[in-house]
């Protein structure tokens, strides 16, 4: 496969399966744009991935923000040129806490990241 000229954004890019989808991206020849919270981790996943400034970006923004995608989007479409590809891949995973302990803010927040995010880059 060949993706030489696609753009590709990828939401959570900087570990895991977004570090992984962004390689093998990149293997392919496309330039990819990615997002995450920890700017230090995406950086150094943005170095990590291609010695070519403009074969990877790097947009340090929290998903769960409602003002993120719009601003994500027009950065990366400035730099680089009009998005191909959303991978939609920003979402956490953890086991439900007992009632008694629950954090509601950080409930709220894992609520927001998994179910309302995606759909603002969508």
């Amino acid at each position: 496969m060949d993706l030489t000229g696609q753009v590709v954004l990828i939401t959570g890019g900087s570990r895991g399966l977004g570090r992984a989808f962004a390689q093998a991206l990149v293997a392919v020849g496309a330039r990819v744009a990615i997002t995450a919270r920890s700017a230090l981790e995406l950086h150094e996943t943005a170095a990590q991935l291609s010695s070519a400034a403009d074969q990877v970006i790097a947009i340090p923004e929290d998903v769960v923000d409602p003002e993120a995608a719009p601003l994500v989007v027009a950065m990366v479409e400035q730099r680089l040129v009009p998005i191909s590809l959303l991978i939609n891949n920003a979402g956490q995973f953890r086991a439900f806490e007992p009632i008694d302990v629950v954090n509601p803010s950080a409930e709220q927040r894992l609520l927001r990241l998994n179910g309302i995010a995606a759909f603002s880059f969508g």
